[in-house]
Parts: structure tokens; C-alpha cells; sequence
């Protein structure tokens, strides 16, 4: 064969086979950048506890209860439990016998931003529930985990607070509509009831990850975790 013709098969067998190489050297590049990125079951679920006793709620006032992350990363919200409980002790003078006392009706609201919905950073998934029964139940499984802020140490106010930040984006509102001492048969004489005190305990299932992991399975198209 002529050896400028061998010369030219050479080199296009040459130029196959670096392209090859190239090719399986990218893809493997990319698979160990992927790799990188741990999965979200790697980190563990974790449980809180947050209990707050005898927190004063007004008539006409919301008393917010904003939950944090517990650590340098995001807080991914899986489900929020919360039981709200309270006495209607308010009794009628002893000498208005034909009044009674009408129940306190609670309102809660568990609100959280929902981590890579279609809405983005934004969205939010929440549950709302009312009782007058003395006690009161919510449950919030978001469809895509909650986040909360990054943020240093459990911030939870155990006292409650009357406003909410614009950055909270996990957080309990608890709102009462007062019954008051009202007579059995038509009058117009009543005694005022105001507001009463609750009892809260909220249980928080959740994972601590890293900002980059967040960004990464949220914020991103990205293979499932």
C-alpha cells in the first residue's frame, strides 16, 4: 500500500481515538462532579421539640411563634406537628346566675416556604385549623420539604411575638375570637373576656444541610436525591 495513503489511515485513526478518550474523560469528569454532591438521604433526620407555656393571645392581636435552624445550613422542614391547649376558666359573677360564659375559639396556622416549588423560593404550603373545644391539633407535611433560614441556634420565642419578620419563612400564628360571660335570656349586660393563655408544644421533623446542597437539589435541575 502506498505509504502516504498509510500515512493518512494512520492519522485518522490517531484523531478516533483521542476523540474517544476525550469523550469518556468528559463524562467521567462530570459523574465525579455529581459525585460531589452527597444525596439527601445521606443526612439525618432529626426531631425538635419546642414548648412554650402560659403565652397570653388578645382579641385582635396574632401572637407569631417563628421557628430557625439549629446550625450553619438550611433547615429542610419535612412535617411541623403542633397541640395548642388552654382553660376558658372565665365563670360568671356568683350572683348572675342566668349568665354563662361562652367559649374561646382558637385559630392556628402553620405557614412554611416550600423548598424548589414551582412558584420558586417563595412558595409556601400551610394548614389552618380552629377549635373552642380547649385544645387544638395541626399537622403540616409540606408536598417538597420546607426551609427555614440559615441561621446559628434555635430561635424559637418561647413567649410568642406579635409581628413577623419578612424573612421568616417557618413559623406557628395562633389568633383567639374571646367568648364572653353573656346573660341566658335577653339583656344587654355582659361581662368582657379579652383573650385567655394557651399552652404549645410544636415537634419539627427536619434535616440540617448545607447551603451548596440546598442550592443544588432546589434551585437547580438536578438528578433526584
Amino acid at each position: 500500500m502506498d505509504r502516504k495513503v498509510l500515512i493518512i489511515i494512520g492519522a485518522v485513526v490517531l484523531v478516533i481515538l483521542c476523540s474517544t478518550i476525550a469523550v469518556f474523560a468528559l463524562s467521567g469528569g462530570d459523574k465525579k462532579k455529581e459525585a460531589e454532591f452527597a444525596p439527601l438521604s445521606s443526612f439525618p433526620d432529626l426531631t425538635e421539640d419546642l414548648i412554650a407555656t402560659q403565652v397570653m393571645v388578645n382579641e385582635g392581636s396574632d401572637v407569631y411563634f417563628p421557628i430557625s435552624a439549629n446550625g450553619t445550613g438550611v433547615m429542610l422542614i419535612y412535617s411541623i406537628k403542633a397541640t395548642i391547649s388552654w382553660t376558658d376558666d372565665e365563670q360568671p359573677p356568683a350572683w348572675r346566675i342566668a349568665f354563662q360564659n361562652e367559649p374561646d375559639t382558637f385559630t392556628g396556622t402553620i405557614m412554611t416556604s416550600v423548598a424548589g416549588a414551582d412558584t420558586g423560593p417563595n412558595g409556601t404550603a400551610n394548614v389552618t385549623s380552629t377549635s373552642s373545644s380547649g385544645s387544638l391539633s395541626l399537622s403540616l407535611t409540606p408536598p417538597i420539604p420546607g426551609y427555614s433560614n440559615v441561621g446559628g441556634n434555635w430561635t424559637f420565642p418561647a413567649s410568642g411575638t406579635t409581628t413577623i419578620g419578612s424573612n421568616e419563612s417557618a413559623y406557628l400564628m395562633v389568633s383567639v375570637v374571646p367568648g364572653d360571660i353573656k346573660a341566658s335570656s335577653p339583656r344587654l349586660l355582659m361581662n368582657n373576656d379579652f383573650g385567655d393563655s394557651i399552652d404549645l408544644r410544636m415537634t419539627i421533623r427536619y434535616k440540617l444541610v448545607p447551603m451548596e446542597i440546598y442550592e443544588h437539589y432546589f434551585l437547580q435541575t438536578s438528578p433526584e436525591a
